[in-house]
This record gives C-alpha cells, structure tokens and sequence, in this order.
C-alpha cells in the first residue's frame, strides 16, 4: 500500500515545504507582498531564499502529482532508476545540509527502490 501512494508521500512533502517557508519566512513574504510581487525578490537574500525555497515546495508537490498519476494510470510503480536519482539528490542535500528535510527523500527513494508493489 505504501509504495502505491509514493506519489501522493511527495505531495505531502511538498505541501509542508510550502507550510514551512511560510511559517520560517514570513517577514520576507510580508515584505514581497508591500513591495507589490512583481521584481521583488532578488532585493535581499531573505526575499530570495524564500522564493527558491517555495519554488522548490511546488515542484515537489507537480513531482508527486505526476508519480502518482503515472502510478494510478499504469498500475505500476515508478521505475527504481527514479528512486536512484532522487537518492542521489537527498544524499547530497544531506551532506551540504545536514539539518534539514533532505532525510525525507532518502525515506521515498527508499520506497520506490525496495518495494514490490502488487497491484
């Protein structure tokens, strides 16, 4: 059952990456709104930090939305070389901070390259 769900896991982690740089960065998203949004977030690395770090929530949770479409559609997990890379990319977020949630995709890659889904 889990390894069916391992997008919607990617989902779930990309939504409480959004909640999290909400909550850790709200005096840079008050200071974008005054400022109006548009060319706004390259004035101060705060600014800048929480607009990469949102962008990043949202392509994790479009990531998990398409896992999970492919594995509804397909009635198949993704392919282990997915799980590889993802591996690879938490691995190295580990590394440079080691702090952080990056342990959440070693826990997903996890998923997708030992599982056997029978579906």
């Amino acid at each position: 059952k889990l390894a069916r769900n391992t997008g919607n896991l990617m989902v779930i982690t990309g939504v409480l990456h959004l909640l999290l740089g909400i909550v850790e960065h709200q005096k840079a998203l008050l200071e974008i709104w005054q400022l109006g949004i548009i060319n706004t977030v390259d004035r101060n690395l705060e600014m800048f930090g929480f607009f990469w770090f949102e962008i990043n929530g949202l392509l994790v949770v479009f990531t998990g939305a398409l896992i999970q479409h492919y594995i509804n559609e397909h009635k198949k997990q993704i392919p282990k070389r997915f799980g590889w890379y993802l591996l690879a990319i938490a691995v190295f977020g580990c590394l440079l901070e080691p702090l952080s949630g990056f342990y959440v995709y070693v826990l997903i890659s996890a998923i997708i390259i030992k599982l056997k889904v029978s579906f």
